[in-house]
Order: structure tokens, then sequence, then C-alpha cells
């Protein structure tokens, strides 16, 4: 598209703010301690919102290692809300470069220096990396003043899958829930302890500061501060411009493997959990566990708190729920099947527990993971 002379930018205080409600419960530590967390991240598609009187002003950090989707991804995005206002998307849609060397390789947009102009923006995003967590590279100190004093100012500030890691040695995370990929959520919990790590969270959102899942969830962030800054009718626009889900269901745990959906579990649990995958549908009960580890029912329920922070009870449900998914991932058995064979009794047990832990029904779960069989049973 042609260039055209750069608009002023809004400051971020010209817009109208919305502030998180109090919190009302509490949520684990990296560090196994506990701090409130805002009820409305369960609800990822529900904050408050306000009249778009004023364009959105976006800047996108690059660095050595930016993973490519991401950027791709957020620069179409908030491309198309421009584009579906009627607004000269070079106006409103920036990459900042954090070294001189850098040439993103992306047309018709801005490419300027993370300079100052920092605060100028109401939204800097920082994508996802290509390089292991523990490679990602750590912010200078020049720059963590920049994104600290833009964050005072009222910007807006977005990591995309493990850009939270760079977010994070900000200390911009310091207290505040996050997620990434699921495959490094445990690393961020790790890393930095005073952050909270929602590993099911396709995204969240706290004092301005929000974060999306792995890979293809920062869309649906996107997405989100689309509909948070230019409003439903903006998002929708682009929801059909760019064939996308307006709203996701469930959250992150429906994408993890067998093998990252389960806590590891030390010996001799870990031998009990094999005989609970091998028979989910056993008269599991406390005694009988307690028998089977040679132990009693209060030492039982001090060694599963003690080593995986669980109840009995608590884990019994998560490993029959792992067997559910497993055979709506890879058969077609109808739903009340499946529940007699995994212990939940009936469809409609089923259908109750899957939705509290994961967001959504066996049916859309099941619909994310096809079967080579498009005909399963009734029920």
């Amino acid at each position: 598209m042609p260039a055209t002379p750069p608009t002023p930018a809004f400051t971020a205080q010209a817009r109208p703010k919305t502030t998180p409600s109090a919190p009302n419960s509490t949520e684990r530590h990296g560090n196994g301690s506990t701090a409130p967390n805002d009820a409305r991240l369960h609800q990822p598609h529900r904050y408050e919102q306000h009249d778009a009187v004023f364009p959105m002003r976006v800047g996108i950090l690059v660095f050595p290692g930016t993973r490519l989707y991401d950027l791709a991804a957020a620069v179409e995005v908030f491309d198309t809300a421009a584009t579906s206002r009627g607004r000269n998307p070079a106006n409103d849609l920036t990459v900042l470069t954090t070294t001189d060397d850098l040439t993103p390789p992306v047309s018709d947009v801005r490419t300027r220096r993370f300079t100052t102009e920092a605060t100028s923006h109401d939204l800097l995003v920082i994508p996802g990396f290509t390089t292991p967590p523990e490679s990602i590279p750590t912010p200078s100190a020049p720059d963590i003043r920049k994104l600290q004093a833009a964050h005072r100012q009222g910007t807006h500030i977005a990591s995309l899958c493990t850009g939270a890691f760079w977010l994070a040695s900000t200390g911009l995370l310091n207290g505040k829930v996050a997620v990434t990929h699921w495959k490094h959520c445990d690393t961020l919990a790790s890393m930095h302890p005073a952050t909270t790590v929602k590993t099911n969270m396709l995204h969240t959102c706290q004092d301005r500061i929000w974060t999306s899942a792995g890979v293809s969830a920062g869309i649906d962030l996107c997405l989100e501060l689309v509909r948070h800054f230019e409003g439903a009718a903006t998002a929708n626009e682009v929801t059909r411009t760019l064939v996308l889900h307006a709203q996701r269901p469930g959250g992150q745990w429906q994408y993890m493997p067998p093998a990252y959906r389960t806590t590891p579990c030390p010996d001799p649990i870990s031998i009990l959990q094999h005989d609970v995958r091998l028979n989910p549908a056993g008269t599991w009960t406390s005694t009988l566990i307690a028998r089977r580890l040679g132990i009693s029912i209060r030492t039982l329920e001090r060694r599963f708190r003690s080593t995986i922070n669980t109840t009995p009870k608590a884990w019994l449900t998560e490993q029959r729920l792992d067997c559910v998914r497993e055979l709506l991932e890879t058969t077609t058995l109808g739903i009340e099947t499946i529940a007699h064979r995994t212990g939940f009794t009936s469809a409609d047990n089923l259908r109750r527990r899957f939705r509290d832990r994961y967001g959504l029904t066996p049916s859309q779960y099941r619909n994310a993971f096809p079967t080579p069989s498009s005909h399963h049973e009734p029920g």
C-alpha cells in the first residue's frame, strides 16, 4: 500500500481505561505461594470493554530469533482491523526493532527502532521466539526501562507464546498471572517464580499485561485485543475476513499430549497410576488405594498432598479424564460407553466433569481430534 505521512499518535492516556475487578480467588505461584487472581481470567472473552473512540496504535517488537509466525499473525490481525475501519494500517502499526541489523520481512509496515517513542503506543506486542526458553535473549537495561515507563504511562503490553519469557525478564510479570506454550509452562514457573503460570488458559490479562498460550493462541489474543480496543464489531469483521473462530472453546490443555497432561508422580504413586490407567473403571476408593500402597488413609492423604499437591480423589478424577481424552482422540466409541469404561458411570456425569475441567464438552473436544472415521456410536 502507498506510504502516507504518519498521523500524530494518541497517547494511551487519551483512551478510557478499564480496571480489573477485585480479586476473589487464589492461584498457586511457581514458588508454591498463593496470590489473588482476577476471576475474569477464567472467562477470557468477557473483559470490560469501552466504545472505541480512537484508533489503536500498535508497536510490535522484533528481536534476533523472533518467530516469524507470531510476527506475521500480529501484523495480519491488526492490519485487518485498521483496514476494516477504513484506516490506513501504516498509520496504526509499527514494527520496532531492538538492534540496528534487524530487517523484519514485512511489507507496507513502518519499521523503527524501539526508542522512547514506545510510550506513544496504546499496545506493545512481544512475539514468541524460535529458540529454547533458556536461550531467549535477556532484555537490556534500557529496554526494560522503556517498557516499564510505557506501562506506567498506560500502554498495554502483550506477549505471544514464549515472548512471555522476555516479558517476565523485565519484571512486569511479577505478581501477575501468565501463560505460554504448554511445553514451557513449567519452565516459566521455575525461571520466574514470582509469576503465576496458568497452564490451561489460552490467554490472560491483568493490569494491562496480556499473555497468550502457544503459537496459534497468539491469534486468539490479538483478536481479544482488537475486541478490547476497537469493539466487538471490528473483531468480528476481522474473524470473517481472516476466516477465524470468533471464540475458540476450551483451553490449552486440549492440545497437550498425554505425556504432558500427567503430573509426574514419584514412586509408589507412579505404580498406582499405571494400575489406574489399565482399569480406570475399577473401584478405586481411598481405602483400596491405601491398602494397595500399604499405608493408612491418613498417611495416603498426607503423601498425595506433599508429593503432587492434590488429594487422592482429585488425582483419580484427573487420571480418568486423561483416559477419556485418549478414547475421544483414538476411538469412535459413544460418550455413554466411554463414561462406563472410565468410571464415570453415566454420560451426564462425564460431560459435567469434562466441562468443569476443560471448559468444553467431550463432543467439542473430539471434533478437534477427528478419528479416521467420522461416524461415532450414539451417546
